[in-house]
């Protein structure tokens, strides 16, 4: 009674979206059996979508957590911990398949603490060391958040949106390389969860009068066709000349705050 039960439909779905995204050819890249035809589109249309899973999860914690009062030891001890022995266990699992498929690996604490400490084990498990990396920063992330108003959500989201979303169309029809700006923000265990906040802390919703509300769904739903319209025919055009499977996350973004 306590959950919010959008929270948990929005986890729920986050995970299918997982599932799907790490399904090869039977789902995300069904297109390379698909060529053409309504199969083909929507195959192009599920892949955009799906690629938001990520984004939700982080922005679902920035909604969770970022408002907590908590100790950097109740941090490091109930949240950090628990996350760095997740990173442990699951890739000792790994560590001992991937030396039963090849034993000239060698199987040793020395070899495998190495790996652990350096690598990610297997790819997928790069989401695991970007939420160590949200959580060692989430008394900082905290204070961020609270001291932000309004204004600065907004600005930083139309900062991404233009070098994420908007100048990567540019430039693939100007014909040159991305923009030379490296903006720390915009990484995914920072930004998303800041996004989170802002959307139930600051902007509240649920806090609207009804005809707000609808006049804002109006508009948030917009945006947010209109982010899949160009997503799904970057993503096409990319495919179809350059043969790169690329989404652009400014476009994904969008999505991710219309879901």
């Amino acid at each position: 009674n306590q959950k919010k039960l959008y929270i948990e439909v929005l986890r729920i779905l986050a995970i299918l979206m997982v599932l799907y995204v790490h399904s090869g050819t039977r789902a995300q890249h069904h297109y390379m059996v698909e060529s053409s035809g309504i199969s083909y589109y929507i195959c192009i249309i599920l892949l955009c979508i799906t690629r938001t899973c990520n984004m939700l999860f982080f922005m679902i914690s920035g909604t969770l957590l970022l408002h907590k009062e908590e100790s950097i030891r109740t941090i490091l001890v109930h949240r950090v911990l628990r996350m760095v022995l997740i990173i442990m266990i699951f890739g000792l699992i790994q560590y001992y398949f991937n030396y039963r498929e090849n034993p000239i690996i060698g199987f040793s604490m020395d070899v495998y603490f190495k790996i652990v400490y350096s690598s990610r084990i297997i790819e997928q498990y790069w989401f695991l060391h970007a939420y160590l990396a949200f959580l060692l920063l989430l008394p900082f992330m905290r204070f961020i958040a609270r001291s932000m108003k309004k204004e600065h959500f907004l600005y930083l989201s139309g900062l991404y949106l233009l070098i994420e979303g908007i100048l990567p169309i540019i430039e693939r029809v100007w014909d040159n390389q991305r923009i030379a700006i490296d903006i720390s923000l915009n990484a995914i265990e920072i930004f998303f969860p800041l996004i989170g906040y802002y959307l139930t802390k600051v902007y509240d919703f649920e806090g609207l009068e009804k005809k707000k509300k609808v006049k804002d769904l109006a508009v948030i739903n917009i945006f947010g066709a209109v982010a899949l319209f160009l997503c799904v025919r970057e993503t096409k055009l990319l495919l179809e000349t350059q043969d790169i499977l690329m989404v652009y996350n400014g476009l994904l973004f969008v999505m991710a705050i219309t879901i």
